[in-house]
């Protein structure tokens, strides 16, 4: 019998992880284990192995932060691929956090909180007002998938249109634009600035080495 614990932590094998009505972190190790937050806004750590993780009610964390290798996962998919995302699935999950690796990380049409960690990471939040965090590592946010035109201008901080309405970045260099006509702004670091198909407004900030894709 259990009685005041909120974290749990399995081992190598196939672990069944349950949280409660409590914010708790569930950490499974190796193994194809099955995490379930319950109630409360959990972090659940697979690990390596084909994990499945329930966030259940609340603002819910899949941690790929330990993860050796780039993962990559997708909310809306509810599936993860490479590293220790190899073979996840993801239910009731609104947060992802990402390692060191070069990871590819999507959200949903809900509002999600992006963290790629270190590493080169391809961030895309979806719809939803979504805080998407490069971190270390020269990182892109992408708005490939939405219907609408992008306004972007990392040197504020600032986007806008479609997918990007009520975002939040930071710690991104570069930006993938739609299909549509969008205005894409760097600032004073090494920019990556690729407008997609339509007619675009490209503009470099002070950095060097700057670089265009319309």
């Amino acid at each position: 019998m259990l009685s005041g614990i909120e974290n749990l932590t399995g081992g190598g094998g196939a672990d069944i992880l349950t949280g409660d009505a409590n914010a708790n972190i569930l950490s499974g190790g190796a193994g194809n284990d099955t995490l379930d937050g319950g109630g409360g806004d959990d972090v659940l750590a697979g690990g390596a192995g084909a994990d499945r993780l329930t966030g259940g009610t609340g603002t819910d964390t899949a941690d790929y932060s330990a993860s050796a290798a780039a993962v990559t996962a997708n909310l809306a998919a509810g599936t993860g691929t490479v590293g220790d995302a190899s073979g996840d699935v993801l239910n009731g999950i609104e947060n992802l956090t990402g390692g060191a690796g070069a990871d590819i990380l999507t959200g949903d049409a809900g509002v999600n909180v992006i963290d790629g960690g270190a590493g080169n990471d391809l961030l895309a939040g979806g719809g939803g007002a979504d805080t998407l965090i490069g971190g270390a590592g020269v990182d892109t946010v992408s708005y490939a998938a939405s219907g609408v035109a992008l306004a972007a201008d990392l040197a504020a901080g600032m986007v806008a249109g479609g997918d990007a309405d009520g975002d939040v970045i930071s710690g991104i260099e570069s930006v993938t634009g739609t299909g549509f006509n969008d205005i894409l702004a760097g600032d004073g670091n090494a920019n990556r600035l690729d407008g997609g198909a339509g007619n675009d407004s490209l503009r470099g900030g002070a950095g060097a080495g700057v670089r265009w894709s319309a």
